[in-house]
């Protein structure tokens, strides 16, 4: 049988549009390698299907028109996937530096002054430089210091002046790029600290830049001031603090790259959803604000194009949960074009669930998530936390009991989910049992809601515990 194929590993990750342009590029710079194209033609046709599983006998035959006779034949034929990868890996990187302009751009550079164009090159330097004195991501500065390494110190016998100022604005790109780095290292190992169960360990090198800046003995760029902010915030993560990043944040939106904006939007909504856990509602307005902000300021949160599904979801619950159905309504309308196709369906699902629910329509949320089949367990959970919650609504008791325990089962054997969602979604299971037989008192149930730990729906179920009534004897 053939070995695994990685050439086709690596191409079941492109799209069959890509596929048909990464074809094009090899016909046109291996059209004297008729061979290879010839096990491409092959090999191509099992683009995200089922594996070729051919005998190499039969695999040969197909590319070479002859029947395999000696090892040398085989060993031709298992360098075709190797060589393809090597043509694919090539196209793939050329591809990137084409999406990527600083890179681009300042290949160019370098092509005008081997070319020797040095009027060109001129004209091209100071073109590149503009963008990037005006570029907001933490990385300008890295590409302003390979510019002006390149101009200074240029290998050539045309010293006409000694440019000094190009020495200054490179040791200043520097002294940026050293503060940005060291501060958001500072930030992301403070982070990590929090919310890791391995804390990182801290590093001493951060703290005479942090004393600089605190000091403002360095003038320091908007972006080096965000990350002294996320590190402030993340060694004293209290709501005061939280209101002094948003502001800054909101206030500086304009002058910041798209990956700290969104660095900086996630650890916000992080702190926020764990204060919601341990109980303060009262903050849900402000993780509402906070997603809308992501979705309506230049798509901060659909990154590469993709708004992560467990967001999504997590905008439909808080939207829904401070009753703003309307505007539920039409992001679920207008966004559930930037879920992943493979998981829009049941996503889109899960979200009317929600709506429909917080709606009172319980009816209409068992019919939509009887109609699905959820791929994801994550998916299938929630589903069915909506469902049994909406038979509990309908007072649909009669098989209630053995539903649940039949979630319960599924949960815990559950793969892929982490043991806190395991937990939280079986305790949900066990205090509905409660809720439906009603064998606690009244005082019991609630100190069962109030004491669990990790629990799906708590604020439900405690809403549900004011009109419960125990069986009595």
């Amino acid at each position: 049988m053939m070995k695994k194929n990685t050439f086709l590993t690596h191409l079941n990750t492109l799209s069959l549009a890509e596929v048909k342009k990464f074809g094009r590029h090899l016909k046109a710079n291996s059209a004297d390698s008729k061979l290879l194209l010839k096990a491409y033609d092959y090999y191509v046709k099992f683009h995200k299907k089922t594996k070729p599983s051919y005998e190499p006998e039969e695999v040969f035959q197909k590319i070479f028109s002859r029947k395999l006779t000696s090892k040398a034949d085989l060993r031709n034929l298992n360098n075709f996937p190797t060589d393809l990868l090597a043509k694919l890996k090539e196209y793939l990187i050329q591809k990137k530096v084409m999406e990527t302009k600083f890179e681009k751009d300042f290949l160019w550079l370098q092509v005008l002054e081997e070319r020797g164009l040095s009027h060109q090159r001129a004209l091209q330097f100071k073109k590149v430089k503009k963008e990037q004195n005006k570029a907001k991501d933490i990385w300008s500065s890295l590409n302003q210091l390979k510019l002006y390494n390149h101009e200074y110190f240029r290998n050539n016998f045309e010293k006409e002046d000694t440019k000094t100022p190009l020495i200054e604005d490179g040791i200043q790109s520097l002294n940026d790029f050293y503060i940005s780095f060291h501060l958001k290292y500072a930030f992301e190992s403070l982070n990590r600290k929090n919310i890791l169960t391995t804390k990182p360990s801290s590093n001493p090198l951060l703290n005479a830049v942090i004393s600089l800046i605190e000091k403002k003995q360095i003038n320091t760029s908007p972006t080096n001031e965000l990350y002294f902010e996320l590190y402030q915030f993340s060694q004293e993560r209290t709501y005061p603090k939280f209101i002094k990043l948003r502001t800054f944040l909101f206030d500086n939106v304009e002058s910041l790259a798209q990956e700290e904006k969104l660095i900086t939007l996630l650890s916000m909504i992080n702190y926020i959803a764990g204060e919601l856990k341990t109980g303060r509602h009262e903050l849900a307005i402000d993780i509402f604000e906070l997603y809308k902000f992501g979705i309506e300021n230049d798509k901060i949160l659909i990154h590469n194009g993709i708004l992560d599904s467990v967001n999504f979801r997590s905008i439909v619950n808080i939207a829904c949960n401070l009753k703003q159905f309307d505007w539920v309504e039409n992001f679920i309308a207008d966004y559930q074009i930037y879920l992943e196709p493979k998981v829009r369906l049941e996503n889109v699902a899960i979200a009317n669930s929600m709506l429909f629910f917080e709606q009172g329509k319980f009816e209409e949320v068992i019919e939509n998530v009887e109609k699905y089949k959820f791929s994801e367990v994550n998916s299938t959970i929630i589903s069915r936390i909506y469902e049994l919650k909406s038979k509990y609504e309908l007072s649909k008791y009669e098989n209630l009991d053995s539903e649940t325990e039949s979630f319960i089962r599924f949960v815990k054997r559950s793969k892929n989910q982490g043991d806190a969602n395991k937990l939280a979604a079986s305790q949900f299971g066990r205090i509905l049992i409660h809720l439906f037989q009603r064998k606690l008192s009244k005082d019991k149930l609630m100190h069962e809601i109030q004491t669990t730990a990790l629990l799906y729906s708590r604020g439900w179920l405690v809403e549900k515990q004011k009109g419960y009534q125990p069986f009595t004897n």
